[in-house]
């Protein structure tokens, strides 16, 4: 259950892009939305909590907690902050960079999904101008791996207290084993977009929608969230060669939506070899993306 809302945010303005979500969930939720801006230990916070508070006047969000805090390692003390009390749903932007990027310059978001044990909402780069709240629907990605099944949890969750619909998506790939710029297994190694958010298998071979056995499955299972849930559930499949851009293209025409993943929470090195389907989400969503990690 929700209580509250917190978006961590630095001095830059690009950091104040997941208010505007972080204001629609607080407003739905109707719970109370406090922004936490933490400077280097030592240094004076009153000019940072003046920036925030001014940014906050400029978007009309007068009544947010503003809380500005010391430490050296901004993202142990976010965590420090947002995990040890209960109801905390945090909101934060990410710059996605690739793998290979981020092991060089370090990423604050990349830090605390590694850390968190909880979900967290994340605005990327591509976030359209053209979203806003209310959130109405949860598009959840869903394969055959546990994180799957643990974000799906979450969303359910999630959608009861928003009154969201909930879409269930699995994304294949069509025929594809490789090639000059993927791995073996059809994932994007230096981009770090792979085709599922669980260990990697076998790409499916499908000559059309009926003969994949998610299909089927996921037809199921949206007849038993209806059943036990009463929330409105659509499922579909969707078959492209690159699953995180099918997946923000489904999204695109969804209103209201929000996209919701599990992933491993690897590090940067793990996930550079690995691939990370969710990197790749973050990267290219125009809604925000509610990252579970187990």
């Amino acid at each position: 259950m929700v209580a509250r809302i917190v978006v961590p945010v630095d001095g830059s303005d690009r950091c104040l892009a997941a208010l505007g979500p972080a204001r629609a969930l607080a407003e739905q939720l109707g719970v109370p939305l406090r922004v936490l801006s933490v400077v280097a230990e030592g240094k004076e916070d009153t000019v940072r909590r003046n920036e925030v508070n001014a940014a906050m006047h400029r978007l009309g969000l007068d009544a947010a907690e503003v809380q500005v805090v010391s430490a050296d390692s901004p993202a142990h003390r976010i965590l420090l902050e947002t995990q040890t009390e209960e109801g905390i749903l945090v909101c934060m932007t990410s710059h996605a960079r690739g793998a290979l990027t981020e092991l060089v310059l370090g990423s604050v978001s990349s830090e605390i999904l590694r850390r968190a044990h909880r979900p967290l909402v994340i605005t990327g780069p591509r976030l359209s101008v053209h979203w806003h709240g209310p959130v109405r629907s949860l598009v959840v990605c869903l394969d055959s791996s546990t994180q799957a099944e643990v974000a799906l949890n979450h969303a359910l969750d999630l959608g009861r207290q928003l009154g969201a619909s909930i879409h269930l998506l699995h994304a294949s790939l069509e025929h594809i084993h490789g090639g000059p710029e993927t791995g073996e297994d059809g994932s994007d190694w230096l981009t770090g977009s792979d085709w599922h958010t669980g260990a990697f298998g076998e790409v499916p071979s499908v000559a059309s929608a009926e003969e994949d056995p998610y299909w089927e499955r996921l037809r199921q299972r949206a007849e038993q969230i209806r059943a036990e849930s009463g929330l409105e559930t659509e499922w579909q499949v969707v078959y492209r060669p690159n699953a995180p851009t099918a997946v923000t293209d489904y999204a695109d025409t969804v209103p209201g939506a929000m996209v919701v993943t599990g992933t491993h929470g690897r590090s940067s090195l793990e996930r550079l070899v690995l691939g990370s389907f969710a990197t790749a989400l973050i990267r290219g969503a125009g809604c925000p993306v509610m990252v579970v990690s187990s």
